[in-house]
């Protein structure tokens, strides 16, 4: 099994015969065709009744809501948002990122807080996007990363509807920096 995502770091040696970094070789390897089936993992909320895999929280507090969801499918939710940069995420595995494919992103979001639905106002920083952050580690010490995102998607599809779900979505197409990833 392979992880989606991967730091090396070296800490100095303890004793003179320890091996260094350069005599470590970090071989990737290649995925499994089942691995790239789905670049988002559990991207319905299914896979548990109580807790979300794969997803990440910054910032935030996460819980699954049961029911609560488009049609009454399960949903994210956002319990805790404490300033414009919290999000929720996943770890994508960027050995299933082949130069010239696209993708078609898409999130239903909808806003309510104490029981109250609230519409986005496009020019406010409370409102979600999507967006695709990268990270690469360029030393064998894990000191020194290069980190870069895409925007991919920042309006809502119309018609927007106040009180029920919307659709965000946008096309990501790899391109030669995402598929060096």
């Amino acid at each position: 099994i392979w992880p989606t995502f991967v730091d090396t770091m070296f800490e100095p040696a303890l004793c003179e015969s320890s091996f260094s970094d350069t005599d470590v070789e970090f071989n990737v390897p290649p995925p499994e065709q089942h691995e790239c089936t789905q670049l988002i993992r559990n991207g319905d909320i299914e896979e548990s009744e109580y807790s979300a895999p794969y997803w990440l929280q910054m910032d935030t507090g996460l819980e699954v809501a049961r029911g609560r969801g488009v049609d009454g499918s399960n949903a994210l939710t956002d319990t805790d948002r404490l300033s414009p940069f919290g999000a929720l995420g996943q770890y994508v595995d960027a050995r299933c990122l082949t130069h010239g494919d696209t993708y078609l992103v898409k999130a239903w979001v909808r806003y309510a807080k104490d029981g109250e639905f609230w519409s986005c106002d496009s020019e406010s920083l409370l409102c979600p996007d999507l967006r695709l952050k990268m990270r690469k580690q360029e030393d064998q010490k894990g000191e020194l990363f290069s980190e870069d995102e895409i925007l991919i998607a920042t309006e809502l599809a119309a018609p927007v509807s106040q009180k029920g779900w919307n659709l965000l979505h946008g096309i990501l197409t790899v391109d030669e920096r995402l598929a060096d990833a």
